[in-house]
């Protein structure tokens, strides 16, 4: 909410200073001492402009163009060149990206019946890789802490909570809360930095269709055509291979109401909103 208010902030700004801009201009062309000074001086950087721009013939043009075109796709393309493995007279050959593989041996989306992946599925996922944020947190013993990278900042971040709890009556409450908060918000980034843009528009459409989910038929036309759009990139694939990601971190899952469809749960809801609570973008590669 802070973001888009100094989004909303800064954009009135601008215009305001535009604004301000126009009436110092007209100002300007009304004082002859100052026009006889700036005229000259505007219409020199105005012919010097046109002759440059005037001077472009069309490899130029198409050099800025091509140099834009860069920058606007430098991810896509760091990414296409990462996996180009030949050039020749037949074109440029890419590798496809490989199916998720789990490091675990867990197994792939779940079955109509049951939340939990059926055991002769064959169809891997990928790893969470984040802590949990459902019932299995690890019993009595707890989660284990990831190796720290980052000690003096740990040592730092404990002594201001040290300073912090001083003056907290109910310091599990508020440390429940504290945690709570920041297992999620790690849970929705690592989410966010692992899936594909084709996973989100998918999570977003189910989003859309929430009271009635979509059918399996829905999403196999849905797979086939995001699978054309990256062609060849996904075309040792399967749809469940590519939904297997949104079932493994509790995104999508089968709807016990409405028998053969597929909706989003509560957490891929929530994680939509926090993804437009912090202007994460849905327009991501593949």
């Amino acid at each position: 909410m802070e973001k888009n208010w100094f989004r909303l902030a800064s954009n009135a700004l601008l215009v305001a200073s535009v604004f301000i801009l126009l009436i110092a201009l007209i100002a300007l062309e009304k004082c002859s001492v100052l026009s006889v000074a700036l005229v000259p001086l505007w219409q020199l950087g105005r012919d010097v402009i046109s002759a440059i721009w005037g001077g472009l013939e069309w490899p130029h043009a198409v050099l800025i163009i091509f140099c834009l075109l860069v920058l606007l796709f430098k991810t896509e393309i760091r990414s296409f060149l990462a996996r180009m493995h030949e050039l020749g007279p037949q074109g440029i050959k890419a590798q496809q990206i490989p199916p998720p593989i789990d490091i675990h041996g867990a197994t792939a989306a779940p079955s109509a019946d049951s939340d939990a992946p059926p055991a002769d599925s064959g169809v891997p996922v990928v790893d969470s890789g984040a802590p949990s944020t459902g019932s299995d947190s690890g019993g009595a013993s707890g989660v284990p802490i990831p190796p720290i990278y980052f000690p003096a900042v740990m040592h730092a971040t404990e002594k201001n909570i040290d300073k912090e709890l001083e003056g907290v009556p109910d310091t599990r409450s508020y440390l429940v809360k504290h945690l709570a908060y920041a297992r999620v918000s790690y849970d929705f980034e690592s989410i966010y930095s692992m899936a594909y843009g084709g996973q989100l528009g998918l999570l977003n459409l189910l989003n859309m269709n929430f009271m009635t989910g979509l059918t399996d038929q829905q999403l196999e036309q849905q797979w086939q055509e995001h699978k054309s759009k990256t062609r060849p990139v996904f075309e040792s694939w399967t749809k469940e291979q590519y939904m297997s990601f949104l079932f493994a971190r509790d995104l999508i899952h089968y709807q016990g109401h409405i028998p053969g469809t597929i909706g989003i749960t509560i957490k891929g809801r929530e994680f939509l909103a926090w993804l437009s609570m912090n202007s994460r973008s849905l327009d991501r590669a593949w």
